[in-house]
């Protein structure tokens, strides 16, 4: 049965019992909003909102009814009003507690709740739920970043449009066009200052952007063939190169110059760069092997780790998910788990998935497909709990300072699809 049929359902029987009511007094119901006042609060989670509220002890009491919109409710709410949305009802009077699993999208939504004694209503104050959501200003977002310093950035679905959003402050830093066609993305930072690289593959250009002027780039040709940059925090460029030798460098990011280079790894076109969270183990894969990189906390080169992988698949996530410790980390969209010394330990599903994330903490493990996101526990990697959104994910990340889970994709717009954040506080 639908939760659409059983809402429908509620709005039918509280009118009912509203006629009902009408017929014994004239007056119709009765709003009380003075005796056995409820007290409402607000607990924002994954893929829903939950209320809880002191518990009403009366002979009369017959059920609660949980109230919602996205404009504000007056506290003289006319309750006979067929155009109120029901989220749902509770019938026990020591059950007081409802998750609304389905809340409207918008950056407040406002609750109230109303308990039904006889031929009265008691009515709670409004709450208000701040929810945060922002639209980025693009149909669809198709390639989304890992932040750096506060800042998204997501491309459009044609592959040539990416805006840099500041969510830390909650607005748009500025939209660039991108000259090359399906470009490959990647964010990193110099100077204190966030900076996107965008190239081609088998292209000679590498193209910098830097998140407060996108409408300015810097454009350098000076690399060919090349299949996918990261980026640390000290100021160097890890490139992956897609030529027959396999080369992978090291290069500072002022002036370009050449740190290190590495011959003899494999001549894929498809590969995928990341940095580990101590910013000095960076890691290279391929659809059939991953090398690990270790530097020391100088930026001095010590070992190359190689692994074959069998199970990866060819499908890369667009960027990796990494456990904040480097005890786990997940570079395929199929969800295949390596351990710190690149063991595959599980295959989560086999399947293409949108994105991974860890928790800050390490104990759980983020994973987006469509409009669900589950969560599953660390190190078991077994299901804890499984969220339905409001829009389809494209990508999710998560802010380990501020503890806050980024949740990047698309909802209906009109006749369109607008891509959208959310940002959702976590346990």
């Amino acid at each position: 049965m639908s939760e659409y049929f059983i809402r429908a359902c509620a709005c039918i029987f509280l009118l009912i019992s509203l006629v009902i009511q009408g017929c014994k007094e004239d007056d119709g119901p009765e709003i009380d909003p003075s005796v056995y006042p409820i007290s409402v609060s607000i607990n924002p989670e994954l893929g829903g909102v939950e209320l809880s509220w002191t518990q009403i002890n009366t002979r009369d009491f017959q059920r609660y009814w949980i109230i919602r919109s996205v404009d504000s409710l007056p506290d003289d709410i006319d309750v006979t009003d067929l155009t109120i949305e029901i989220a749902g009802q509770v019938d026990q009077p020591e059950d007081t507690v409802f998750t609304d699993t389905r809340p409207p999208q918008g950056s407040v939504i406002y609750y109230k709740v109303l308990a039904e004694l006889g031929n009265r209503f008691l009515v709670s104050p409004t709450v208000p739920v701040v929810r945060e959501f922002f639209p980025l200003g693009l149909r669809y977002g198709d390639a989304v970043i890992e932040p750096i310093y506060n800042t998204l950035f997501v491309r459009d679905q044609t592959g040539r449009l990416v805006t840099a959003f500041d969510y830390e402050e909650k607005k748009l830093l500025g939209t660039s066009s991108i000259s090359s066609t399906n470009p490959n993305l990647s964010a990193g930072t110099f100077n204190g200052q966030s900076e996107l690289y965008v190239h081609a593959i088998g292209n000679s250009e590498l193209t910098v952007f830097r998140a407060d002027s996108m409408f300015n780039p810097i454009q350098n040709d000076f690399l060919r063939n090349i299949a996918s940059v990261a980026a640390d925090n000290r100021g160097r460029l890890y490139i992956a190169f897609s030529d027959n030798a396999g080369t992978f460098r090291v290069h500072q990011r002022a002036g370009f110059g050449q740190v290190a280079n590495f011959t003899g790894g494999q001549s894929f076109s498809q590969k995928l760069v990341g940095v580990y969270p101590n910013g000095n183990d960076i890691l290279d894969a391929t659809p059939q092997q991953v090398e690990l990189y270790r530097f020391d906390d100088n930026g001095d080169f010590i070992t190359r780790i190689t692994k074959s992988i069998s199970a990866a698949g060819t499908q890369f996530l667009s960027s990796m998910a990494f456990h904040p410790d480097g005890e786990f980390v997940i570079p395929f969209r199929n969800g295949l788990i390596l351990d710190k010394d690149l063991n595959p330990i599980t295959l989560l599903s086999g399947n293409v998935v949108t994105s991974y994330a860890f928790s800050p903490d390490g104990n759980s493990l983020y994973v987006a497909n469509g409009n669900t996101l589950s969560q599953l526990e660390v190190p078991s990697f077994r299901p804890l709990n499984t969220f339905l959104l409001g829009f389809s994910t494209k990508a999710i990340f998560v802010d380990p300072e501020d503890n806050k889970l980024l949740i990047v994709g698309d909802v209906v717009s009109g006749n369109n699809l607008q891509a959208v954040v959310e940002i959702v506080s976590l346990p």
